[in-house]
């Protein structure tokens, strides 16, 4: 389980565990690491752990509300994208003006380190997570979180790398004027009409982020104002228990929530009306 003092005991061995070990390089200084005779040190060490605790609390607490509302408008989204893309309804319209539909289908996931032997499976459990952290990177662009190299997550079990945009693509099905498309056809040319609906998709997930987003404004500036990496970590690490299937998915997308914030006109300061009184 998920705990507040920061002290998992990974095991090494596996690529998250491995990952793990890799991010508590880079945590904040401890305790056992303080000259206990030094007073000024030892002071000044505390002073500084306890405003490192409620960054973190301020951080972990904007977080859970953002991230809450994510989810209920992904969850909400996506049960919309279902029933379009059964009806054969028309939501978005390719550049000839025809109309079509996507929808979502969770890809095999798998998370790994290539002096690794094998990769471990991290499947979501339920569809909007897996979506979430799609979207967000590709939301995010350059922007995304950098996962440490040497570590890669692919959406094919043998994968020795991270996953490309064509895995990305083929990760919805397409429908154009109520015939099903693929993004790529038997030569692995890029089919143009699913691109066009899949760039609806896009604008559409951008939207609704920026407006989560906008409706907590000042949860939302306080996660894209957390510049320190350590505290981000932390809140990421602890966010999620850590005896959940679904942790190390959920811990990868909470870090690109962050990340998300800090694209340029997602996560804006309201610009208040100003009148003379």
């Amino acid at each position: 389980m998920a705990n507040n003092d920061n002290t998992y005991e990974p095991i090494d061995t596996t690529a998250f565990g491995s990952y793990l070990v890799a991010l508590d390089q880079a945590q904040v200084r401890k305790a056992s690491e303080v000259d206990q005779h030094n007073r000024r040190e030892v002071t000044a060490y505390a002073s500084t752990a306890n405003k490192h605790k409620q960054l973190v609390g301020e951080a972990a607490s904007a977080y859970h509300i953002i991230s809450g509302r994510l989810e209920g408008a992904i969850k909400g989204h996506l049960g919309h994208q279902q029933g379009h893309f059964i009806s054969g309804a028309a939501v978005y319209f390719t550049k000839s003006k025809k109309g079509g539909s996507l929808m979502f289908k969770t890809p095999s996931m798998y998370f790994g380190k290539q002096d690794l032997d094998a990769s471990e499976m991290i499947s979501p459990s339920y569809d909007a997570l897996a979506y979430e952290f799609i979207m967000f990177r590709v939301l995010s662009k350059d922007d995304c979180y950098k996962i440490y190299p040497n570590f890669f997550i692919s959406f094919h079990k043998d994968g020795r790398e991270m996953y490309k945009t064509s895995d990305i693509l083929n990760s919805f099905r397409y429908q154009i004027g109520k015939e099903e498309q693929q993004a790529y056809d038997i030569d692995g040319k890029l089919n143009s009409e699913p691109l066009e609906i899949f760039a609806g998709e896009k604008a559409e997930a951008t939207q609704i982020v920026k407006r989560v987003f906008k409706s907590f404004a000042d949860k939302c500036m306080k996660l894209k104002n957390t510049e320190d990496t350590n505290i981000v970590t932390e809140v990421c690490r602890n966010a999620h228990d850590f005896g959940d299937p679904d942790y190390t998915l959920k811990m990868f997308t909470c870090l690109e929530v962050f990340q998300l914030t800090k694209v340029a006109g997602f996560c804006e300061q309201p610009a208040y009306e100003q009148i003379e009184l």
